[in-house]
């Protein structure tokens, strides 16, 4: 029970307790609603630690005192004073139910939560629809000659996404939260969405082996050959950015990340490029080391949007809407 850790959340109108594996950003076993009392379980083998864990942490709390008696007759109340006019209130105390215009999040379910999405999940899938196309004969014969089943790019790309993916792995132990595979209503998707105490960031992954990257302020070049990665990434982030900002309440910058894998060398010509780009396999490092922008409350936040596959497929109708009104 040792690596198990119990921690309170309390935002939003809930009161939870959350068991993690070896610290608050761990791996989450299980939680318990602290007004019904409803437990559950997420890692089934853990269920007897988590339990042991919560009525530990609940025996650890000191009780409340009861108010002092007194025999004594009441003194008279004191001479009333001035009213102070009200402070202000922060924005860790203000609900999200309080804040003027702001939808409801979608309720979040097994099928609605993204967290559990993997590096390249999107591209997975792809893959195997390109290759189920074909006859299981032509895929066993593929498979014997070592042929192509026209899916090589898209296996490519897959490789691209599960490095950076186990890159941006390593952010959580920092505090950060990260998505993978975030799709949108045409089919198209977000490799990876990192929100963090530097920001908010769409991290595009991009494998080129072998090849010479050069980076440019208003392009990147593979191999002498321009590509849209700065324009599309750009694109992206400000997509990302208004669809938080609706569900958030608040504006919520997003910055695009183009993390490149596999290239032989990376040559950076310009001191403004408009996206970040790292090193798809220490794109961690990159954005940890830079300057704190948001507060954990917001941090915490834009995940609990983020992470619902809802707000994501809706997008494509708000922006009709918009465009009508």
């Amino acid at each position: 029970m040792d690596d198990l850790s119990v921690n309170r959340w309390q935002k939003y109108g809930k009161d939870r307790l959350y068991v993690n594996l070896g610290g608050p950003w761990g791996e989450e076993v299980a939680w318990v609603d602290c007004k019904t009392g409803k437990f559950t379980i997420k890692i089934h083998e853990y269920e007897s630690a988590a339990r042991e864990a919560i009525e530990e942490w609940r025996r650890r709390q000191p009780a409340k005192p009861d108010p002092p008696r007194s025999s004594e007759p009441k003194p008279h109340p004191p001479e009333p004073k001035p009213p102070r006019p009200p402070e202000p209130k922060s924005p860790r105390a203000t609900p999200r139910s309080t804040i003027p215009s702001l939808p409801s999040l979608p309720p979040l379910t097994r099928d609605n939560d993204l967290a559990g999405n993997l590096p390249g999940a999107a591209v997975a899938d792809k893959v195997r629809q390109i290759e189920g196309e074909r006859s299981a004969f032509v895929r066993w014969v593929a498979r014997r000659l070592r042929l192509s089943l026209g899916a090589d790019d898209w296996r490519t790309g897959l490789v691209g996404e599960q490095v950076v993916g186990e890159s941006l792995a390593r952010l959580k132990s920092r505090g950060w939260q990260v998505l993978h595979a975030i799709q949108w209503p045409s089919g198209a998707d977000i490799d990876h969405l990192a929100i963090g105490p530097s920001g908010v960031f769409t991290v595009n992954a991009k494998h080129h082996p072998g090849a010479r990257v050069w980076v440019g302020e208003r392009m990147i070049r593979v191999n002498n050959r321009s590509t849209d990665h700065l324009r599309i990434a750009a694109a992206e982030a400000e997509r990302v950015s208004k669809v938080l900002r609706h569900w958030c309440g608040w504006p919520v910058p997003v910055q695009p990340v183009i993390a490149i894998v596999g290239a032989s060398r990376i040559d950076f010509a310009g001191d403004h490029v408009s996206a970040i780009v790292a090193d798809g396999l220490h794109v961690d490092e990159k954005l940890a080391s830079l300057p704190v922008v948001i507060p954990e409350h917001r941090i915490s936040s834009a995940y609990e949007a983020a992470r619902r596959k809802d707000i994501w497929m809706a997008a494509q109708k708000r922006r009709r809407s918009d465009r009508q009104s």
